[in-house]
């Protein structure tokens, strides 16, 4: 049985996981075809790559903060706490990673609306 239960937790963590990354490019696109409507495809082959680069590492902030944890649910301001704090970490480390790596896109105001 709790062979069992690791293996649906396991499972639910990798469809989270997914869905999180899905998400962040729905939101990527989004973005684009809101800022750059008239060169979407191009603006977004321009950002895949540095974005590709960026979700992952927030997925593993979101994770040391503990927003993957379901237990955290149900504690409103525990919560609402990891979550400000974990934004507040990956915009550092998003406006860090541009600024410190040279790409041919300039999304430090997309940064805001990702």
């Amino acid at each position: 049985m709790k062979k069992m239960a690791k293996s649906i937790k396991k499972h639910i963590n990798i469809v989270l996981i997914l869905g999180d990354l899905t998400l962040f490019y729905i939101a990527l696109c989004c973005v684009l075809f809101t800022r750059v409507p008239h060169s979407f495809f191009q603006s977004f082959d321009d950002h895949l790559i540095p974005f590709s680069i960026i979700f992952p590492i927030w997925l593993i902030v979101y994770y040391i903060t503990g927003l993957s944890n379901s237990s955290i649910a149900h504690d409103k301001t525990k919560l609402i706490k990891n979550l400000i704090q974990a934004t507040i970490i990956n915009t550092i480390i998003a406006v860090s990673f541009f600024y410190i790596i040279p790409t041919q896109i300039s999304p430090k105001r997309n940064l805001g609306f990702v």
